[in-house]
């Protein structure tokens, strides 16, 4: 695999994802770590999931890792779609779309090379657009030494084109299945990989910031986090009970596409992390989300959700719901401060009690809320904290109130079996804490009509919101990014936004 720690395949047409499942399993059969493997695929129409089980089938029992695959198939919403396997020694990122829009992307973005290029096996005739001679004459710019390319077309057109771009050429017997397959190696490798800085910072020890932390450490590199208070998950992030959700009123809109992606990025990276099983959430039609909405909702999460009706909702949730919802199966309840700390349990991670200096000579990563240094030197960021509260509530009754998370204007948690959480209160200016539980005290009666419920205790926090609702993620400066402003998103945000900053 050589000496680089990551063995980069590229593959045009992800098709059933067969060539991924074999490489990783043979990469996991042949390799040991720090070793990792980083799969890049492309594909225009992606199968369904239903369609891929139905393909796999024949292979799953040789390659039992497909499951796995199938668990994180990211539904078809257009971009890129990353997944980690095996504790991250697997990292594939699936690109939805036009071939030629994702490949001249990664092109542009990609810094550490390619050490095999997996080309689509149908001939130029039957799929042009894959085999595009200004994208093909591109691949040695991106080829590591040593670097090779292979497909099962062997049209003469594609070897040409290959052959010219410096790669050497064989036909090679593919029989039984098919009579020759078409291998390249770089002769002569230009591109000259560059390589991830050996350290960076990170300022803020809430969920954002050790998000950050933990994607840093996962490409090998050394992490300070510095903290006022040298804690982690302090403030919002001390929040007990979150969910892992989204909402979509225009499930078709850009800002969608990125709130899907990163819910299906976050949810079995969470569950992996707190090894969590999923206890579902049911989002109800309302003031909030009208019927045509779920409908919509569910087009574009595809396999990832179902729609209910009024019936099923109610037997989901163990008690009478008014009418349809979209059952997110996959969502679950996550304890913030456990996620947190599980997150910087790196031997690469290490929390200090400190703020930001003068010098950022290091990359530094800025995820501390609303306080942001003014010694930065920022434009002026459309920022606010917006004070809210959740409450938590026994049920009288003796049984379970609640089998699953209801969303509608707020949301109602079943925290234990018989604890309740709701909330959550959206204060533009700070209401007195009893007018909050009143609110979320409506919630459930809403639910349970006049089914008695004791009040045990409160909390009260500040979510970091910008003015539009969308967060604040990308570099700042030649070595300063921000990650801030996930407002009540951050578990469905925040990790794919320290995806985004570490790649």
């Amino acid at each position: 695999m050589g000496r680089d720690p990551i063995f980069t395949v590229v593959e045009l047409g992800f098709g059933t994802g067969l060539n991924f499942v074999v490489t990783a399993t043979e990469f996991l059969r042949r390799c040991c770590k720090p070793t990792r493997l980083r799969f890049v695929s492309f594909e225009k129409h992606p199968l369904t999931l239903r369609d891929l089980k139905k393909v796999g089938q024949t292979w799953r029992k040789s390659l039992p890792f497909v499951d796995q695959l199938w668990n994180q198939y990211p539904p078809a919403v257009t971009g890129w779609h990353r997944r980690f396997f095996k504790g991250g020694d697997i990292e594939l990122s699936l690109y939805v779309g036009e071939v030629a829009t994702g490949l001249r992307d990664f092109f542009e973005r990609d810094q550490r090379g390619v050490d095999a290029w997996f080309l689509d096996g149908f001939s130029p005739d039957r799929n042009p657009d894959m085999w595009q001679e200004s994208l093909l004459s591109r691949l040695h710019t991106r080829t590591n030494a040593g670097g090779t390319v292979t497909t099962f077309s062997s049209a003469g057109s594609i070897r040409r084109v290959l052959q010219r771009s410096g790669f050497r050429v064989e036909r090679i017997s593919s029989l039984p299945d098919k009579r020759h397959t078409l291998c390249g190696w770089l002769t002569t490798p230009r591109f000259k990989p560059r390589f991830p800085p050996s350290e960076a910072v990170v300022a803020g020890a809430g969920l954002a910031g050790c998000a950050a932390a933990n994607a840093l450490a996962k490409k090998g590199i050394n992490v300070t986090m510095l903290d006022p208070t040298g804690k982690v998950a302090q403030s919002t992030s001390s929040v007990p009970s979150a969910i892992t959700h989204v909402r979509l009123s225009d499930p078709r809109s850009p800002d969608a596409n990125r709130r899907v992606q990163g819910y299906t990025f976050s949810v079995p990276l969470i569950a992996s992390i707190l090894s969590s099983e999923s206890n579902g959430l049911l989002q109800l039609q309302g003031p909030n989300t009208t019927h045509a909405q779920l409908l919509s909702m569910t087009e574009t999460l595809g396999d990832w959700v179902r729609f209910v009706r009024a019936d099923e909702a109610s037997d989901i949730a163990g008690t009478i719901l008014p009418g349809p919802a979209v059952y997110f199966f996959k969502s679950t309840v996550v304890s913030v401060p456990d996620l947190c700390r599980k997150l910087i349990s790196h031997p690469r991670i290490e929390l200090i009690k400190g703020v930001l200096s003068q010098d950022l000579s290091l990359p530094t990563v800025i995820a501390t809320g609303t306080t942001i240094p003014q010694r930065l030197r920022l434009p002026p960021l459309e920022i606010m904290a917006v004070p809210g509260q959740i409450d938590l509530f026994r049920s009288l009754s003796g049984s379970d109130p609640l089998r699953t998370t209801v969303v509608d204007d707020g949301y109602v948690i079943p925290s234990t079996p018989s604890i309740l959480t709701s909330g959550s209160t959206y204060e533009h200016g700070i209401w007195d804490p009893s007018a909050a539980t009143h609110i979320n005290r409506t919630r459930l009666r809403k639910l349970f009509g006049h089914a008695l419920f004791r009040w045990v205790q409160r909390y009260r926090g500040w979510r970091c919101v910008t003015s539009d609702r969308a967060p604040i993620i990308g570099q700042a400066a030649e070595t300063l990014w921000l990650s801030l402003g996930y407002g009540s998103s951050a578990t469905t945000s925040s990790l794919l936004a320290a995806e985004t900053i570490a790649s």
